[in-house]
């Protein structure tokens, strides 16, 4: 670098003073840049490698049956005193329609107090051999308490 003296005051008042870069300073700076954005672009490219192997590529059809997941913490589907009790998931119900790519809209009854579209990675697919264990929306009365009790009773002591 060169450097420019006896320039006019700045408005400060100040001495001003030039410098001349040379090419070679221009051009390894420039390449430091391109080594730092290769060193960004590796680290993104390594670090999608690591979250894409829990992904999966989910597509349902209309009419098919799932199952939908939900959270612990929910104030809706939340069924008994314990969460950690609740079922993870609800269901079946049928898919009505694909709204985009990765959202579905299920067939819910008018009673549901919740949105029926759901993003992909809340939908689980029923398979032939899977359980029921829970069969829709449990349904709440207006002061937001779960109808609780037997459907039936197998046998008296």
């Amino acid at each position: 670098m060169d450097f420019v003296v006896g320039l006019s005051k700045t408005q400060w008042q100040n001495d001003s003073i030039w410098f001349v870069v040379h090419g070679e300073f221009i051009t390894h700076m420039q390449q430091m840049l391109e080594l730092a954005k290769e060193n960004v672009r590796a680290a993104m490219d390594r670090a999608k490698t690591y979250v894409d192997l829990d992904r999966t590529q989910r597509e349902f059809e209309e009419r098919d049956m799932v199952f939908l997941k939900i959270s612990k913490d929910s104030k809706i589907f939340n069924t008994r005193k314990c969460y950690k009790l609740s079922p993870r998931y609800y269901g079946p119900w049928k898919i009505v329609r694909k709204t985009n790519s990765i959202a579905y809209e299920l067939d819910m009854s008018i009673n549901c107090k919740v949105h029926p579209v759901f993003h992909v990675s809340c939908l689980k697919v029923l398979h032939d051999g899977d359980n029921l264990l829970t069969n829709g929306v449990v349904l709440f009365q207006e002061h937001g308490e779960v109808m609780h009790g037997p459907s039936k009773v197998l046998d008296w002591r």
